[in-house]
């Protein structure tokens, strides 16, 4: 049974994974949105055939500023972000309900997903990230990349729900083939200038050189 959840995914040039993406999670949210910022190939018509919603708008390098757009988009209560690389795996009903269930007891909790993240070497490495949280003008994001939900309540508290998502974006093949290495640097670098505490960009700058395998450059930040 599907729950009153937008399920929101932004899109550029995502033709391998937005079908896949689309079909995992469709069984379990009411609404899925789909805003593309500029895909040159098939992304946008694979959108289309799944009877989604698809918007447009031009890629400004904020990835705040796309998710606070499909915040204003969303008609649902609850509001899901997936990344169009992702999938939700199967048979997860009660996560979902339970999840609902806790988000419309208590409109200023955050829920965190688990993601599995599939490296090229078949090694999986597990994380946790705020996904899923009430739709409200309390939330937005802030943060040109890695970016990051924030609330007007002071009564913010977390919970982990017991969703999961595997993740195949960071896969060696997939990287190269979008040169999201180049860019996430650039748009890291460029945040890290006007960042008021510049050790979490650090971590995240220094995380992609890891991920790149170049290590010496690790030295350097």
């Amino acid at each position: 049974m599907s729950q009153p959840i937008s399920a929101c995914i932004m899109t550029k040039n995502e033709q391998d994974n937005i079908g896949a993406c689309i079909d995992s999670v469709k069984p379990y949210v009411k609404e899925i949105i789909i805003v593309d910022t500029g895909s040159e190939d098939d992304t946008v018509k694979i959108a289309i055939s799944k009877n989604v919603r698809v918007h447009q708008m031009e890629w400004k390098n904020d990835f705040s500023i796309v998710r606070n757009e499909m915040i204003k988009i969303a008609t649902q209560p609850i509001i899901l972000m997936i990344d169009a690389d992702e999938r939700v795996l199967p048979n997860q009903e009660e996560s979902f309900r339970d999840t609902c269930n806790l988000l419309f007891d208590d409109h200023d909790k955050i829920g965190r997903v688990t993601i599995l993240n599939e490296q090229e070497n078949k090694e999986t490495l597990k994380s946790s990230i705020s996904r899923i949280f009430k739709n409200s003008s309390s939330f937005s994001y802030a943060g040109a990349i890695h970016e990051q939900i924030q609330s007007e309540s002071s009564n913010t508290t977390y919970f982990q729900s017991g969703i999961t998502l595997e993740h195949k974006g960071y896969l060696n093949s997939s990287l190269i083939a979008k040169d999201k290495y180049e860019r996430n640097l650039s748009l890291l670098f460029n945040e890290l200038k006007n960042a008021r505490n510049g050790s979490y960009i650090n971590f995240q700058i220094g995380r992609t050189y890891y991920v790149m395998g170049e290590n010496k450059k690790l030295l350097i930040i």
